[in-house]
């Protein structure tokens, strides 16, 4: 897509920053005559980095500022100003919306200069803008003009940033005609989307399933669940052990950490059940990325019988871990006794050990949450302003009486002793309603 011509920024510029400030207020004056006289002195100007003001303006309610503001846009439909009109798409087409007046001549006059010879180039070229509704209207207009073959413009829309371009060009693949097809094959496969990825390769196999035999290998340590899938069934049509490969790769050390973990994830995958060895064995890798995914998946295979599992991740050295294991530990509904928590404060071996047991404390049953804070407080546990925080908003909002403590629970509370005045008036009021 071309740039505004330097002469077009010499222009800007000897227009004065003053004089375009000064304009672009007037336009927006409550005075239709002023927004009228400052449309009408941008089209002698011509302006192009005035689009906006005038489109902003060709809906006016005042009708003689509408036409001249429509004038004034038709003027600059130039060759020179095309990068000016790209970057005012969305606008142009927001036209469309607004009732006050009838704009399909102005955006109809607007789409034929992009879509002429000399212009059409910018457009396609727009396909890549860093702008997502840019790129999707340049996309969309290039497809129902075919402005370009279907092969170019899947090339270029698979480059895009802008995921709803890419998913909508996955729709080509099956349209680009074979040798067009195997030319991008790669790329496509290959891609990050696995919408184009998961198409490319359904389609590769159909015109070469030897081929896709060779990659499949490959493919099944994707990142993408369906591509993997796609990719195991192909093998296991050949009577490849998918199994044997995952493992192989997993226990090869030497391999990149990401492909060790879709290896995992891959014998889950693959084996389900058959899996809990591996996991087993992978929860005390010495890398903590697959500890953390052993052991997540660990708990949501065997549930409460998980439960050890997770208190060993929760009290590992690693906060990634630790993490983890916590989230999986209160997925399966699971929870943390008060001494558990108190335990995991002073002997848990991650940094962030203290964050981890206030969130399994907010998460698990209420009354041994405020117990814990209470006992923090007590023992002189972690940080002071923190736990009074968490201490405060329990007491603000818990309904305490939906749900009573136990009898040990009680005895609990009754057993702690606190310094703070305040705090064991407060305690002893709680005490009070049971």
């Amino acid at each position: 897509m071309e740039s505004p011509t330097s002469q077009q920024q010499s222009n800007l510029l000897d227009l004065g920053e003053a004089r375009i400030q000064k304009l672009i207020s007037q336009a927006s004056s409550p005075n239709g005559y002023e927004r009228e006289a400052a449309v009408t002195a941008i089209k002698r100007l011509n302006a192009p980095q005035l689009l906006p003001t005038l489109i902003r303006r060709a809906n006016d309610w005042v009708s003689s500022v509408s036409m001249r503001a429509t004038e004034a846009l038709t003027c600059l439909l130039r060759t020179e100003n095309q990068a000016f009109f790209i970057e005012v798409l969305p606008d142009i087409f927001h036209l469309a919306q607004c009732g006050r007046r009838d704009h399909s001549q102005l955006i109809a006059a607007v789409l034929e200069f992009l879509l002429g010879e000399s212009q059409k180039h910018s457009l396609i070229g727009a396909i890549s803008h860093p702008n997502p509704k840019i790129s999707s209207i340049a996309f969309h207009l290039s497809t129902k003009h075919s402005l370009v073959s279907k092969k170019e413009l899947l090339s270029l829309a698979i480059k895009s940033e802008n995921i709803a371009v890419v998913r909508a060009a996955a729709q080509l693949i099956n349209e680009v005609d074979d040798e067009g097809f195997l030319l991008l094959s790669q790329e496509l496969i290959w891609h990050k989307c696995s919408a184009v990825s998961s198409r490319a390769i359904k389609r590769l196999n159909l015109l070469t399933p030897k081929e896709i035999e060779k990659l499949s290998a490959d493919l099944i340590f994707n990142r993408s669940a369906e591509i993997r899938t796609i990719a195991r069934s192909h093998l296991a049509q050949c009577g490849v052990d998918v199994l044997s490969l995952y493992r192989n790769e997993l226990n090869y050390s030497a391999a990149p950490l990401y492909k060790r973990r879709v290896a995992l994830i891959g014998i889950c995958e693959t084996a389900s059940e058959k899996s809990l060895n591996d996991l087993t064995q992978a929860s005390i890798s010495p890398e903590p990325s697959l500890r953390s995914l052993a052991i997540t998946r660990l708990v949501k295979l065997l549930g409460d019988k998980g439960r050890y599992i997770a208190i060993v991740g929760i009290f590992d050295e690693s906060p990634k871990v630790a993490r983890e294991s916590a989230i999986a530990f209160i997925k399966q509904g699971l929870q943390c006794s008060v001494e558990e928590l108190l335990q995991l404060t002073r002997l848990g071996k991650s940094p962030n050990r203290f964050d981890v047991a206030m969130f399994l404390a907010e998460k698990g049953n209420k009354w041994d949450h405020i117990i814990f804070l209470l006992e923090l407080i007590q023992r002189q546990i972690g940080e002071d302003d923190l736990i009074r925080e968490n201490y405060t908003r329990w007491h603000t909002n818990y309904n305490r009486r939906q749900t009573q403590p136990t009898k040990q629970q009680l005895v609990q509370l009754q057993d702690i002793q606190l310094k703070d005045e305040t705090l064991t008036n407060e305690l002893a009021q709680i005490l009070k309603i049971f």
